[in-house]
């Protein structure tokens, strides 16, 4: 790559030819310039991701403070095409992954606009308990779960709701110049398309 050249053999003859070809051109003021727009474009993308990470981060300190500890993970911008249906009713971080300090060192996660488009997520309130209480009931238990255990259907079975009974979720609206930031074991959903003729984006990140 970059700088090794491959020739046909020495001046004289002696190299072999491979399919009959001759030596290879050095690379000219073309790859040059090539190679220098690739670079650019590396550097570009380089400092969106930097800028980006940036921003969550600075959204993280303005939401609990200066913690070195919490940081912004895996930025995603999420895309949704017309007609896309509502996502299934999950939790970001499984049971296992919380452990027992969940409350004193909680996750969380937050979702950000990234269109004119608001955005929309839906939230089963409560549901964070309904993980916790399956977690305080059975440590040993919560440790092994799988991650069957963090959709809704599941964790209301594990909690011991009554056949019938259900947590009916709530549409939260993210405007324009908006966050929403929420528990990680919150139950929640990306919604369906708002929109039949454009495709929508919002950024997400894990904290």
């Amino acid at each position: 790559k970059g700088g090794t050249a491959v020739g046909g053999g020495a001046a004289g003859g002696g190299g072999r030819a491979r399919g009959g070809a001759g030596k290879k051109s050095a690379p000219g003021a073309a790859d040059a310039e090539e190679g220098e727009s690739k670079r650019m474009k590396r550097a570009k993308g380089q400092r969106l991701v930097k800028g980006v990470y940036g921003f969550f981060n600075a959204l993280i300190c303005a939401l609990i403070g200066n913690d070195d500890t919490y940081e912004a993970t895996e930025v995603s911008l999420l895309r949704s095409l017309p007609g896309c249906p509502r996502q299934a009713g999950h939790g970001d971080y499984p049971i296992d992954v919380l452990g027992s300090d969940y409350l004193d060192r909680p996750h969380f996660s937050i979702l950000v606009p990234a269109c004119d488009m608001p955005a929309h997520l839906w939230l089963w309130p409560g549901s964070h308990r309904l993980m916790e209480q399956v977690l305080n009931s059975n440590a040993e238990r919560g440790q092994q779960a799988s991650g069957a255990d963090f959709y809704i259907g599941s964790l209301q079975r594990l909690a011991g709701m009554k056949p019938g009974k259900t947590i009916a979720p709530e549409d939260i609206v993210v405007g324009g110049g908006q966050a929403c930031a929420f528990l990680g074991h919150v139950v929640h959903a990306g919604a369906e398309s708002q929109c039949a003729v454009e495709t929508h984006y919002r950024w997400h990140c894990y904290v």
